[in-house]
Parts: structure tokens; sequence; C-alpha cells
């Protein structure tokens, strides 16, 4: 017999079936019986085809192509081929292998509110809509046809094509958002029953609305069900979110433009655009690769076109990189006029760049403030805290008496706490070198002082400033110790 007995009581342990119960001895063939998974045949037993789908290692020595190819694409069009994987087996294994595999694809967005205190998660797609969508081609498929499942995967949806399309009573109009599956026959009633029982199908024609349910809960555009005339294959289309395609979109082109493609990597983005239009955060990064081309003036025109666009989500971020780019060529009163009107950002990182942009743009105060109210998200990061720092000693630099002495004694406290996150030996040098000159307006003890001065030295030998900066101390120590004397 042909049939797997480890396969076929896996299944029943699966959906915890009295008949493997522990106190329950059931010989193979009569347990096959029970399950009517075998029929007579002349003078003894074969099986039936959906013992052959279920419970044979592989199926399709018996039913060629019952196996699900997942191809992932790099571009809309399908000609950038990243990667091709096959599942075989038991329909059952390759359906949860296969769905394992998409998820894995389907990256977590957490995105922050503002005015509140959750988040709100969503997935490139929600893994109830991949489920419904993979095992009703399983159910559905004809496994007379020697197609395989095939599993599209674009950088702006997810396509699950089978074949042939819908049993005979079903037609396009059913399938639309206020359209209703009517009652029609089952192509596969026995598969359906054992999909059923695993928790894989409903067999209740609810596929279609949960899927359309479930994307509509995660954010997601609408799916689209696709068939021919001729109802030659099915398709399901499951567009990605639109927070995928951006993070997606951002990703790629990030990689092209280091590699030196930046022609290639603004065309992605402006693709990306297309398809959603209200983000900000493509908007942004194009402004910024636009004034890295040093094409300025095209990078103004995009800000200058989008910048009170409410609709736009993460408008901020458009902001930021056009006074970032004003900045990079020495423009600093227009990067503080832009940050003037900037919307409040919402993230941790995008908190501290703004903080950074202020402080490059000489607008101190502002970035104290910044700083200090997100200090709790800024602590364990390195950059952030020494900026915070060197906000401080500029502040305390145009101030006299306490107010000074109390800025510099926090910048020294903030440059301690940047030295000992040290993951960076360049920005550690730069922050013994504040502590160096912190130390010095603190009239600190003079093998403090030389130990900075010493450890920038050591970590950065060829920096000019640091050498300068300690023979100017160094000369000024001695004569005064002189005049002493």
């Amino acid at each position: 017999m042909v049939i797997s007995s480890s396969l076929v009581r896996k299944y029943l342990t699966d959906i915890r079936s009295d008949l493997v119960a522990e106190h329950v001895i059931i010989p193979d063939r009569d347990l096959y019986r029970y399950m009517k998974i075998v029929s007579p045949m002349n003078s003894h037993e074969a099986p039936r085809n959906v013992a052959l789908l279920f419970f044979t290692e592989n199926p399709d020595q018996y039913f060629p192509a019952t196996q699900i190819e997942v191809v992932e694409f790099g571009d809309d069009a399908g000609g950038d081929l990243i990667e091709e994987k096959v599942f075989k087996g038991p329909i059952h294994f390759q359906s949860r292998q296969a769905l394992d595999y998409l998820n894995s694809f389907s990256t977590s967005m957490i995105r922050k509110i503002p005015g509140r205190a959750e988040a709100y998660k969503t997935v490139a797609f929600p893994y109830e809509a991949m489920e419904e969508a993979l095992v009703n081609a399983v159910y559905h498929r004809s496994y007379e046809i020697h197609e395989p499942i095939k599993v599209y995967l674009y950088p702006d949806r997810m396509e699950i094509i089978s074949y042939p399309g819908p049993v005979p009573g079903i037609e396009m109009h059913h399938l639309q958002a206020s359209g209703v599956v009517p009652p029609v026959q089952s192509r596969n009633r026995r598969i359906g029953e054992f999909l059923k029982e695993l928790d894989l199908a409903e067999g209740r024609g609810t596929g279609i609305p949960k899927i359309r349910r479930k994307m509509k809960e995660n954010g997601s555009p609408e799916p689209k069900f696709e068939f021919d005339k001729e109802k030659t294959y099915f398709r399901v289309i499951l567009p990605a979110h639109p927070q995928y395609v951006v993070i997606h979109s951002i990703r790629n082109s990030a990689h092209l433009w280091a590699t030196g493609d930046k022609k290639s990597a603004l065309a992605n983005l402006e693709q990306a655009l297309s398809k959603v239009p209200t983000s900000g955060a493509l908007i942004g990064q194009l402004i910024e690769y636009k004034a890295g081309q040093g094409d300025l003036s095209s990078a103004e025109h995009m800000f200058n076109e989008n910048r009170n666009n409410i609709e736009l989500i993460d408008r901020h971020l458009l902001y930021l990189a056009m006074a970032r780019a004003y900045l990079n060529t020495q423009n600093a009163s227009k990067a503080s006029s832009i940050l003037q009107e900037i919307p409040s950002p919402t993230t941790g990182d995008e908190l501290i760049e703004l903080a950074i942009l202020y402080k490059r743009a000489g607008r101190f105060k502002e970035a104290h403030k910044v700083f200090a109210s997100n200090f709790d998200i800024l602590r364990e990061d390195q950059k952030a805290v020494h900026e915070f720092a060197q906000t401080k000693m500029k502040l305390a630099s145009k101030e006299r008496g306490h107010v000074r002495k109390r800025l510099n004694k926090e910048a020294l406290e903030l440059l301690h706490r940047a030295i000992q996150l040290s993951d960076d030996y360049i920005r550690t040098a730069w922050c013994w070198f504040d502590l160096a000159r912190t130390l010095v307006w603190l009239r600190s003890p003079e093998t403090e002082i030389l130990s900075a001065y010493s450890k920038a030295m050591e970590l950065l030998p060829n920096e000019l400033i640091f050498k300068e900066n300690y023979e100017k101390w160094k000369a000024n120590y001695e004569r005064r110790s002189g005049l002493k004397k």
C-alpha cells in the first residue's frame, strides 16, 4: 500500500482524533477504511485520490505538478527574478510550508499615532488573507491539469494563481465587494473536508469575504479576484500595505544609489510615489537624492509643491530633507526658516535628527528643547548624546556666571556618557576633545584636561585641530603658571 501510515496517524493527531488515542489500537487498513481513503478494486483495496494527495510523500508521482511555486520579482514587470522556491509533498504540508515562507516577507510595521500613547501595527500582507487565498487555491484547483499553483511576489503586491477558473455558476460579479458567492457544487469536496479538519479551510463560501475583511482591518487596499472568459485560471491579487511599498522602495533605492545607479534609484522612488502619492517619506527621499545630485532647484520645486499638502503622511520628512539639503550647501538661513515651519516628527530617530538639524542651523535653543524633552529616547545613542552635549557647550559660550557654569557641567556629564556608549572611535575621539575643552572652561585640574586631550589625540593622531587646541591650552597654562611663580 502506497499510503504512509505515519502521515495518516500524524494527521489524526493534528486534528485530535480519538482514533489515535493512547488506549485505542486500530490496524492501519481498518483505519484507512474508516476514513474512507481506500476503495475496493478487484481483489484488493486501492487508495483514493484524496489519500494520494494527503498521505503519500510525493503526490506529484500520481498527479504531476502538485506543488506550490513562489517566485519573487524585483520589479513590477516580472523581469527581475530574485528568488524562486518550490514546495512539494502532501498538500497540507506544502500549504503550511509555503505560508510560513510567505509570512517571512510580510514585514511588520509599527506606526506611532500623534497624540496617542498606543501605536498602530500593520503588516505587508495579513496572514489570514494569504492563508485563505492559498488554501482556496489548493482546495479548488484541478489536479488533472498539470500546472502548479503559482505565487508571484512583486514590490507592491502578491498574486496567487491556480488552474482552472471557478466552477460553473460563479461569475465575476459574485466576487465584487457587494457580491455573494452562490452555493455551487465543490470541485474537490473530499479535499475540502480534510482541509477543514485541519482548520485550513472553512468550506462555507466565506473565504473571499474573509480575505476582504482581513485586508481592510490591516489598512491594506482592496484585494482583486480575476479569471478569464473561458475560466482557464483564477487569480487573487493582494496589494501590499502602502507603508510596505514605501519601505521596500526606499530600501531598494538606497542600494541602487550606493552602487552608483542614481538614475534607477530616482526612477524607483518615482514609480513607488505613483502608487503611494501620499507618502512624505518617498517625497523626502526624492528631495534628498535630487539635492545630492546637485539639482537643488528640482529639490526645492518638489518641496514647495508638497510642503502644504496636509494629506501627506509623514509630511515633516519633506522639511527634514530640505533643511538638510540647505545645510549641506552652507545655507543655514534657509534651513532655519524651513525648520520654523516643520510639522512635529513622530519617531525617536526623527526627533533626534530634527534636534541635530536645529543645531546645525544655529538654532541652539530649539535644538536644546528637542534634545531635553526626548532624552529618554536618545540616552542610549552616542551620536545624539554627543550632539546634545555640544548644544549645551554652544549655549554656555553665550552665557555668563552661574548659567554658563551649569550648562558646562551638564555638557560634561553628557560627554562622559557618550564616551561610555562608545561604538565609533572617531566620534569617541571628538567626545574626548570636547570633554577637554569643557574641563578647560570649568578650570578643572591639569591632569584631567591633559588626560582628555591625550585620549583624543591617541584615537585620531592626525587630527590637526586636536593638536592646535592642545598646544594653545598648554601655552596658556604654562604662561599662567609662570606668572604665578
